[in-house]
């Protein structure tokens, strides 16, 4: 097959491309793209031929095949696909476009979070994170009021790779909707974006009824920072879920706060702590998320004492990093004073 492609390339021969193609198998297929592909822009003109008169599934493995591919000809085959009268079509020439990066792509992608099928929706939210451009902005707040759960998810989460806190009002209008995983993809983001004027609906989502938003809120605060996240991380210390708590106490180690909170960043950020840290962190074991609010068992009760000892190694490492500090002082500033004590106790002992 690819001596066979090569042949046809060299020969200008688009209709026996077109053939090969209608042909091919499914390994075939995506080998023939990527030789075409390769071949450059005269190649993908005829490859845009081809997969016009091509069967649907063949279409749909082509789109696959072209995902992060740059280029007008390659542009001008996705926009053709996006339109496609299959939809798994327009879905996988979504994400191909979104994978290419190319921003000039961005109106035909945002039209598509208005097509029928709610799956090319969710793809259409998908590439435009993809692209993370700023002007996807307000079609992305639109498609949070989309019915399909899967496409409102799609759009909070494009927003966070975008990251713009412009949108993060929008977001955090999502941690009231009626699906979990919006509310807890919501709270994911929010912590992405550092916005603390989300602080206030991250505190009431700590109290959802699922734990898994509850979580997800616990850790946005922390990545936010500030006294009103650090109170309610203190106070979730003493929460009825041991999961809440466990994960609340970890948060505050971790928790910066700057300059109005209590200073954890400092200790935390020193560069001969960095190690130390990350060791540690390390050797804390993954909690089971499928545990309930029930207190584990002696034999299971291992985060919160693991995370215990982070503490006492954090500190430990403090207390040693300090020690350097001092030391370094002292050679720098108190050499001459200690040569000055070691020469009076010379004396002094002489005289004795």
């Amino acid at each position: 097959m690819p001596d066979r492609i090569q042949e046809l390339l060299a020969q200008g021969d688009y209709t026996g491309l077109m053939e090969t193609l209608r042909t091919a198998n499914s390994s075939e297929v995506e080998r023939l793209v990527q030789a075409l592909r390769e071949a450059g822009d005269d190649a993908l003109k005829g490859l845009g031929l081809a997969v016009a008169g091509a069967e649907g599934w063949k279409r749909e493995q082509s789109a696959k095949a072209l995902a992060g591919v740059q280029g007008d000809e390659v542009a001008k085959l996705l926009e053709g696909l996006i339109k496609d009268a299959d939809p798994a079509v327009r879905r996988e020439a979504l994400l191909a476009t979104g994978a290419g990066r190319d921003p000039r792509a961005l109106p035909r992608v945002a039209a598509a979070l208005k097509d029928g099928d709610d799956r090319v929706r969710e793809c259409a939210a998908r590439a435009l994170g993809d692209l993370k451009d700023a002007g996807a902005l307000d079609a992305l707040v639109e498609a949070l009021a989309d019915d399909e759960r899967n496409v409102r998810e799609a759009a909070v989460r494009a927003l966070g790779e975008i990251a713009d806190r412009r949108a993060a009002p929008a977001v955090a209008a999502c941690l009231a909707d009626t699906e979990d995983t919006v509310r807890e993809s919501a709270a994911r983001v929010l912590g992405w974006m550092k916005d603390r004027s989300a602080v206030g609906a991250l505190v009431k989502a700590t109290r959802d009824g699922n734990r898994y938003v509850r979580e997800a809120a616990v850790r946005a605060l922390a990545e936010i920072g500030g006294p009103e996240a650090a109170g309610t991380l203190r106070e979730l210390e003493k929460d009825s879920d041991w999961g809440i708590r466990d994960l609340a106490h970890r948060e505050l180690m971790f928790l910066r706060e700057g300059d109005q909170g209590r200073g954890a960043e400092p200790i935390l950020e020193e560069p001969d702590l960095k190690s130390a840290r990350a060791a540690a962190v390390r050797e804390i074991p993954e909690r089971d998320e499928s545990a309930g609010s029930e207190p584990p068992a002696a034999d299971e009760a291992r985060p919160a004492a693991d995370a215990r000892r982070l503490a006492d190694r954090l500190r430990s490492a403090a207390k040693a990093a300090d020690g350097k500090k001092g030391k370094k002082g002292g050679k720098k500033g108190g050499g001459k004073e200690g040569g000055k004590e070691g020469k009076k106790g010379k004396k002094k002992g002489g005289k004795s």
